[in-house]
C-alpha cells in the first residue's frame, strides 16, 4: 500500500496530456497549462492535491537521489533473493527478478505431483499470513502457482529473507 502515486516525467508538456480530464465537477476555470503548480491535474489521483505535497517536500528536502538509491537497493535485493531462492533445492523462481517482485514456489523434497504442490503453495501462504511476520500474495504463471513477494519496506534485509525461506518451510510441514 502506498499513500501517494507519481508519475515523472522528463518533459512535462506531455503530462497535462496523459491525465486530462474533462469533469466540471473536478476542475473549473483555468487550462491545464495555466495550472502548471497544480499537480492535481497531473496525477492518477486527481483530486486528493494535497497529496503531492508530501511529494513535493521529500523531493524538496531530500532530493531524487535519495528516491534513486531506495529504488535501485530494492531491486538489487529482488534479484539477491532469487539468487537466494535458487541456491535452495526446496524452491523454483521461474525467472530472473528483475525488480523487486519475486515469484517462487516451495517445492517439497521428493513430491512430484504438480498439482499437490500448486495447492501446498496456497496453504504456505494462508499460514504466512495468519503468523503475521510475511505478507505475500499468490500468482499463476504458465499455469503453476507461485507465491509472489513485493520487496517494499527499505528496512527489509537478507536476514529477513533468510528468515521468509525458513518460515516457508515451516508453513509447508504445518500446511
Amino acid at each position: 500500500p502506498a499513500l501517494i502515486t507519481a508519475v515523472i516525467f522528463k518533459n512535462g508538456s506531455p503530462s497535462f496530456h496523459a491525465f486530462a480530464q474533462h469533469a466540471s465537477y473536478l476542475f473549473e476555470g483555468a487550462a491545464p497549462e495555466d495550472e502548471w503548480f497544480n499537480l492535481g491535474r497531473r496525477t492518477l489521483e486527481c483530486t486528493k492535491r494535497m497529496m503531492s505535497l508530501k511529494l513535493y517536500a521529500t523531493l524538496r528536502l531530500c532530493g531524487t537521489q535519495m528516491f534513486s538509491d531506495y529504488v535501485t537497493a530494492a531491486f538489487d535485493l529482488g534479484k539477491t533473493f532469487g539468487t537466494m531462492l535458487r541456491a535452495e533445492r526446496d524452491f523454483a523462481v521461474p525467472v530472473d527478478p528483475e525488480c523487486n517482485i519475486v515469484c517462487f514456489r516451495y517445492t517439497p523434497p521428493g513430491e512430484t505431483d504438480e498439482k499437490r504442490i500448486d495447492l501446498l503453495q496456497g496453504r504456505i501462504r494462508k499460514k504466512l499470513i495468519e503468523q503475521g511476520a510475511f505478507y505475500l500474495v499468490q500468482t499463476a504463471l504458465n499455469g503453476r502457482t507461485y507465491l509472489r513477494v513485493t520487496l517494499i519496506n527499505p528496512l527489509t534485509t537478507e536476514s529477513d529473507l533468510l528468515a521468509l525461506i525458513a518460515g516457508v518451510r515451516t508453513a509447508a510441514k504445518s500446511a
